[in-house]
């Protein structure tokens, strides 16, 4: 019982610090005014014409980066600046206690900040209708992104006796877990894929997507965890004078290391597992049974490789379609693992990528019609997907809005993962289904829109009527023209 009495008179006495002085009052103030700019402060939320926090997601992390540094800069360097960290460690309690009740503390005022921040959901109702499941699992990501982040924080704190430096010190050690994701481009295939997995930018974003990925709540545990037995690892060290580099510290390294991997491979095994639960309101991340069969059979020596080139802002009647086509293709690269690989790249006009993507895959923009400033446009618009496997390749120039994006998107996965496409044979009557040169009126006609979706899944042969007909067809189809 005495731990426990030591663990919440260490939180009593750090949480109630708080508010004594106006720090914890500012923190909360400015934590929901930022955050609110971020959320409806800009042309982006209403031009989206979505009631979500998708504008305040984007720049979740670097706010994260200035907040948490700021709670936690003074939990140990005020102990060591005032001297009252030698009376700490004179309590009757195990340092694990009185590191524990000080994170405690900390994350009981981010917790505060993240209740009061509340207020945004009724400025979306006000609005819109917000999806409830969707803002319950975006606030469980606020929460685990915090509660992970500082207990990263605290160590800076306890290596400095400054206030200033020790806010430095916890905002560099953030930033290792949050600007790993711009840079992942610039590495390798494999060195990204391994940035992504100790990144928390991509296990946020799961849950600011309406989907708590089991994966994602074990990183989030693992990452509080390791940090805090870093911090309790100081503390030890500190309470009995121990030199850095000891027996001791050698010991202790190595079951830190040994920590540090096992967390590691029960993360694996969860993320793995694709365990997670979908809470939006239009199941967004839930795979229908045969979609979810078809990527458990995919064999693990024919890896599919989608690659979609999207514009970052869309004309109002796309902006859903595009959103669930990344949610989509999210769930996809978790639940396919190795065998399936995603990769998203924001494409505007006239920039290298989109030069590139026109020429190696013929992908080009489309014009749609959108309001600006009150009068009716047309902007172009990127939304193509590539899908490789091998040597086979399918290209959807442009994802329209009339099949459902899952069909269209499992649909193209298993076609080019066989290694042979059935064969369709199409009879070339009067009725002339594909393109080519009219001329007579010399006019280049394109292929009817029958033909383009045959192709997306099988090989299709112009066959003549005179025959001889190939022998390798599957299906002939005729089209016979009226009278």
């Amino acid at each position: 019982m005495i731990p426990l009495q030591s663990m919440l008179a260490v939180f009593r006495r750090n949480f109630i610090a708080y508010f004594v002085n106006p720090t914890g009052y500012v923190f909360i103030t400015l934590f929901i005014l930022l955050s609110a700019i971020a959320a409806f402060w800009r042309d982006g939320f209403f031009a989206s014409n979505l009631a979500n926090l998708d504008q305040l997601n984007g720049y979740f992390p670097l706010l994260i980066l200035f907040f948490v540094p700021a709670l936690t800069m003074n939990v140990w360097s005020e102990e060591r600046r005032a001297g009252t960290d030698e009376l700490l460690f004179t309590l009757p309690a195990h340092d694990a206690d009185i590191v524990i009740g000080k994170y405690l503390a900390v994350l009981g005022i981010y917790t505060v900040a993240i209740l009061f921040s509340l207020s945004h959901i009724v400025v979306l109702s006000w609005l819109g209708d917000p999806d409830l499941g969707l803002m319950a699992a975006t606030y469980l990501g606020y929460w685990c992104t915090g509660a992970a982040l500082l207990a990263v924080g605290m160590v800076g704190s306890f290596v400095a006796r400054n206030a200033t430096v020790a806010f430095l010190l916890g905002a560099l050690l953030c930033s290792l877990f949050v600007i790993l994701t711009p840079i992942q481009s610039l590495l390798g295939p494999d060195a990204g894929r391994m940035i992504r997995v100790i990144s928390i930018e991509p296990h946020f974003e799961t849950m600011a997507e309406g989907a708590i990925s089991g994966g994602s709540l074990v990183y989030f545990i693992a990452v509080a965890a390791c940090a805090l037995i870093f911090n309790i690892w100081c503390a030890v060290r500190r309470r009995s004078n121990q030199r850095f580099f000891s027996a001791w510290s050698a010991l202790s390294l190595v079951r830190g290391l040994a920590i540090v991997v096992i967390a590691g491979c029960v993360f694996m095994l969860v993320e793995r597992s694709g365990a997670s639960a979908d809470l939006t309101s239009e199941k967004l991340h839930t795979l229908q049974p045969p979609s979810r069969a078809l990527m458990t059979s995919l064999p693990d020596d024919r890896p599919v490789l989608i690659q979609a080139y999207l514009s970052p802002t869309m004309p109002e009647a796309y902006v859903g379609r595009r959103k669930t086509v990344v949610n989509l293709l999210r769930t996809l690269d978790a639940l396919g693992g190795e065998r399936v690989q995603v990769a998203m790249f924001d494409t505007e006009p006239f920039t290298e990528r989109a030069t590139a993507v026109s020429e190696n895959y013929g992908i080009v923009p489309r014009r749609l019609g959108t309001m600006a400033a009150g009068q009716r446009t047309t902007v172009p618009v990127y939304f193509g997907l590539v899908f490789t496997s091998g040597p086979n390749e399918l290209v959807i120039p442009f994802l329209d809005r009339g099949l459902p994006a899952e069909y269209e998107i499992v649909r193209s996965i298993q076609t080019v993962s066989r290694t042979k496409r059935k064969v369709v044979g199409v009879l070339d009557t009067d009725v002339s289904m594909f393109g080519g040169v009219d001329f007579r009126f010399n006019v280049n006609r394109p292929d009817w829109s029958i033909i383009r979706e045959l192709r997306k899944q099988y090989d299709v042969r112009q066959v003549q009527v005179e025959g001889p007909y190939p022998s390798d067809l599957d299906a002939l189809v005729a089209v016979m023209p009226s009278s």
